[in-house]
């Protein structure tokens, strides 16, 4: 299952242990794309990130690539750009430990939040980048 997040569905899928909760980059890339104004250097630097996991996947479709394929890519090309991507975040995160109400820090602290469910469509050919 893959959605935006919402809480509830992590209680879903809680209960029926053979769903993985995957969330949609869409959502993610959103709260970047809304804090630029704030904090435009933070924020460029990750709608810049998850603008190459985009140019991956569509090189995915343009290759027509599935299954293994598509996860072999995937794991090529765009985990590097989320391990990065995150360890950054994290960086940034404690480095402005004091900052909370800044809103570039709020969109990381949201994708730092979700970093399991947004890793998972690495992991699986089956799940989308975003719904």
């Amino acid at each position: 299952m893959i959605t935006n997040g919402y809480t509830v569905y992590d209680k879903l899928c809680a209960q029926y242990r053979k769903i993985s909760h995957a969330l949609c980059w869409a959502y993610n890339r959103r709260e970047f794309y809304q804090a630029q104004d704030y904090e435009p250097a933070l924020c460029g630097r990750a709608l810049e990130q998850i603008g190459k996991l985009y140019a991956e996947e569509a090189k995915i479709r343009e290759l027509k690539l599935d299954g293994q394929e598509k996860l072999g890519h995937r794991i090529e090309y765009e985990r590097p750009v989320v391990d990065q991507l995150f360890d950054w975040l994290k960086a940034e995160s404690l480095k402005n430990a004091l900052l909370p109400s800044n809103p570039g820090l709020k969109a990381g602290a949201y994708a730092l939040e979700r970093e399991k469910g947004l890793r998972l469509y690495l992991s699986d050919p089956a799940v989308p980048i975003e719904y």
